[in-house]
């Protein structure tokens, strides 16, 4: 053993959250979860597993493979800056008008799962 822990996965949640500049309340609501999800992932007492690190990966561009294994870099470059923008533009809306966007990406998705 080299005297140093590995790092676990719920270990590089913290660091994503870190990075984002969230706090857990505003991390959770980023992902639509409640705060105290999020305050149990970090604590270790439950286990990140593949459908949060889908979730992680999707809603703030992280690697999955770097989320649950730690090699590689943290952000998938891939639409980064698409994502950053997307970001930047939705923060600038009012609630109301964020909540409209967010009804039309869902329309979106279910137009684009109907032509798979």
């Amino acid at each position: 053993m080299n005297g140093k822990p590995t790092e676990t996965a719920n270990e590089r949640l913290i660091r994503v959250r870190k990075a984002l500049k969230k706090t857990p309340t505003n991390f959770a609501g980023d992902l639509h979860l409640s705060r105290s999800y999020i305050y149990e992932l970090e604590k270790e007492r439950r286990v990140l597993n593949d459908r949060m690190v889908k979730l992680v990966s999707m809603t703030f561009g992280v690697s999955e493979d770097w989320l649950k294994t730690g090699i590689g870099t943290m952000f998938d470059n891939s639409g980064g800056e698409i994502r950053k923008k997307i970001e930047l533009l939705f923060d600038k809306l009012c609630p109301e008008f964020q909540e409209y966007m967010l009804r039309h990406l869902d329309l979106l998705l279910e137009m684009q799962n109907k032509r798979k």
